[in-house]
């Protein structure tokens, strides 16, 4: 009786009888390196293969169930909602990657800028300007692998904090080069603007500050006074 793994009656190769292949021997041997190497060590077929005589039949056998092995250990085909699942995410790391590529570009301005006094004054470029991250592969086979929906949809939601990050990098890149292309007038205005501004912040720190100081002094009295009175008791006694 046939191993239940292989097939028990087939017409052979009619391309042996023609000189079109190799030998019997030499197809033979491929064959049992690919079930060895193609197949897991536990797999039925590869404890089928031992002992079997030699044959052309045996031969389309072993091969037919190869590929019948190989085809049942495939991964099942995805449903729409794995697709759409996968699909948001890698649609976010290619924008992810448009906002690294547009950062990484900005960064011979941003040197420029950061030593620049109308810049400097303006404080409109932050540490995070000069954080260019790194890429997320995107070619094919180097996309996000995913075993369920589940782990795709955790997977981007943990991805928007970092989308988001770089979209308000992005953001504040391009709202401090929009200084330097407006006109000699709009530019000074805003410099006025943002002077004034810096004044009114001071002189609110320097009044909490002073409330502060009242408070203080105001406490320290009135320890002062504990501490005298304490002192007047203990002299009457």
């Amino acid at each position: 009786m046939p191993h239940p793994v292989l097939r028990g009656v087939r017409i052979p190769n009619p391309q042996r009888r023609l000189g079109q292949i190799a030998p019997l021997e030499v197809r033979w041997r491929e064959a049992m390196e690919r079930v060895e190497t193609e197949l897991p060590a536990d797999h039925p077929l590869q404890s089928a293969c031992h002992g079997m005589m030699r044959s052309e039949l045996a031969l389309d056998d072993v091969l037919d169930a190869l590929e019948a092995a190989l085809a049942a250990m495939m991964p099942p085909e995805p449903t729409p909602e794995s697709r759409a699942a996968v699909a948001e995410i890698r649609d976010m790391q290619r924008q992810f990657n448009s906002c690294s590529l547009e950062i990484k570009a900005a960064q011979p301005w941003l040197l420029r800028a950061r030593d620049d006094w109308k810049h400097r004054l303006l404080k409109d470029i932050a540490a995070d300007c000069f954080n260019v991250p790194g890429l997320y592969p995107m070619g094919v086979g180097g996309g996000p692998q995913f075993t369920s929906i589940y782990q795709a949809r955790q997977a981007a939601k943990e991805m928007l904090p970092r989308l988001q990050w770089a979209r308000g990098v992005c953001a504040a890149i391009k709202a401090a080069r929009s200084f330097d292309n407006q006109s000699p007038d709009a530019q000074a205005m805003e410099l006025c603007h943002t002077i004034v501004k810096r004044l009114a912040e001071r002189d609110e720190r320097i009044i909490g500050l002073e409330a502060q100081c009242t408070a203080l002094e105001a406490r320290l009295n009135r320890l002062e006074r504990g501490r005298r009175k304490k002192s007047t008791i203990k002299a009457a006694a």
